[in-house]
């Protein structure tokens, strides 16, 4: 399959299952998450664009393709820590975190606690 050279936003919401572009991108690289943390290149391929248009069409949304990978990784995580009985590691490989330590770290840096932490912290308050 070619790739546009532009990307064509409106035909894209179009056929997305949201109205936003930032809401489009969200609901495809969760679905996509399970298989690992899907690239840019592989979501612009999707969203029928090449990946500099996505990023310039992010960058007039005051976001980019980091952000929304980083944004759906804390709002995952924070859902299975609270709702399931999964070991950490696991959690981690299904965000697609190479280890548990890039994890931990990323995870601190959205919440200021440890996944650990965060878990107690919830449960108890349950």
């Amino acid at each position: 399959t070619p790739v546009l050279a532009a990307f064509d936003e409106p035909t894209f919401l179009q056929t997305a299952p949201a109205d936003t572009l930032v809401a489009a991108l969200k609901q495809l690289i969760v679905t996509m998450m399970p298989h690992g943390c899907p690239s840019i290149e592989t979501v612009a391929e999707i969203a029928g664009a090449h990946p500099r248009a996505l990023q310039r069409s992010l960058h007039r949304q005051s976001t980019s393709f980091r952000q929304l990978v980083d944004e759906i990784r804390a709002e995952q995580a924070t859902v299975l820590l609270k709702a399931e009985d999964a070991p950490i590691t696991d959690i981690a490989f299904d965000l697609g975190y190479s280890d548990v330590a890039h994890f931990s770290r990323a995870f601190r840096r959205w919440t200021g606690v440890s996944p650990r932490a965060y878990r107690r912290i919830t449960r108890s308050a349950a």
